[in-house]
């Protein structure tokens, strides 16, 4: 397992992250020892003994914070295609993580409007393809500042969050009839897919449907080896009308969606 980044601006902090297979852990180092309590709680320590970028100064180096991805695992709020985010404290130190979706799945505020809003800045995300997956399934992704060099025990790989969300996370595709009667049902197949649009057959995930028009006599479907499928009715509909319907994920709704024309077929 490897981990991204993207180097953001000056954040005061660096991060020293050891990856496993069961989780990782994180320390935070700085030049500065404001973000280790009183001055005199930490030692500081040769820089050149934790990176040749650090060689010649004084580092101060945070408690080892643990991160079990089994243990984690056992909260409600770990759900399908999520993304989980470990906030920075103003003061350096890594918090406690969260789902993220949980807190904009309604809003729909992306990553960027989340930060506007709370002024926090994210240390790491990690991308959840389905909930139960391995860790090895999931992706790291490291925010870092361009102050320190990432340390980690595995290779890096500098991207864009956007480019690790998008390859670690299934997308949906529906697909059906081109169009639909008035007060007949239609039967819509959804597809699992990788970023390619090729079929994601790993994926057994619940998703979660929402009729904005036409009748939905169920709203989730069980994927198996990626792929289901749904009827959805054109009831109380006439010709000229459309039948819609949206899929997604539990806390990432509107992934996909689908328009039938109502008419004679």
């Amino acid at each position: 397992m490897s981990i991204s980044y993207t180097v953001t601006g000056k954040v005061g902090v660096g991060f020293a992250v050891s990856v496993s297979a069961s989780g990782f852990t994180s320390r935070v180092y700085s030049e500065d020892s404001y973000h280790f309590g009183s001055p005199g709680t930490v030692a500081p320590v040769d820089g050149d003994t934790l990176h040749p970028d650090l060689a010649g100064k004084s580092i101060f180096v945070g408690p080892e914070i643990p991160f079990d991805w089994d243990c984690f695992q056992t909260l409600t709020e770990v759900s399908d295609r999520a993304c989980i985010v470990f906030p920075l404290h103003y003061r350096g130190q890594v918090e406690a993580p969260y789902n993220r979706d949980l807190d904009t799945y309604l809003s729909k505020r992306s990553g960027a409007d989340e930060f506007i809003k709370n002024r926090v800045h994210t240390a790491f995300h990690l991308y959840v393809p389905e909930k139960g997956c391995s860790f090895t399934d999931c992706a790291l992704h490291a925010f870092i500042g361009s102050d320190y060099p990432l340390i980690t025990n595995v290779e890096m790989v500098a991207r864009t969050a956007d480019e690790i969300r998008a390859s670690a996370m299934p997308g949906l595709k529906l697909s059906g009839p081109s169009g639909i009667s008035p007060e007949a049902y239609a039967l819509i197949q959804v597809v699992a897919t990788n970023a390619d649009g090729s079929i994601r057959d790993t994926v057994s995930s619940t998703v979660f449907l929402e009729e904005v028009n036409g009748y939905l006599p169920k709203r989730r479907v069980d994927l198996v080896n990626g792929v289901g499928q749904f009827r959805v009715g054109a009831l109380g509909l006439v010709s000229g009308d459309t039948v819609r319907v949206k899929a997604g994920f539990r806390f990432y709704t509107g992934l996909a969606d689908i328009t039938l024309p109502v008419g004679e077929v």
